[in-house]
């Protein structure tokens, strides 16, 4: 259960980005955490880039 959801990607030649957003109130719904990442990853075009990496991390 979490309020702060992080997501991280990293790219081909390691270069890495992080986004961040805090809930209004803490979660362990895991719909609500993925359309929160995916509003995350979808706040930059990273459409076509080689991804190596890509992380999510749920805190307080």
């Amino acid at each position: 259960m979490g309020s702060l959801v992080t997501v991280k990607i990293r790219f081909q030649g390691f270069e890495t980005h992080t986004r961040s957003r805090t809930l209004p109130t803490p979660t362990a719904v895991d719909l609500e955490i993925f359309r929160q990442a995916w509003a995350l990853y979808r706040v930059e075009d990273w459409e076509g880039r080689p991804v190596r990496l890509i992380g999510l991390g749920i805190g307080v």
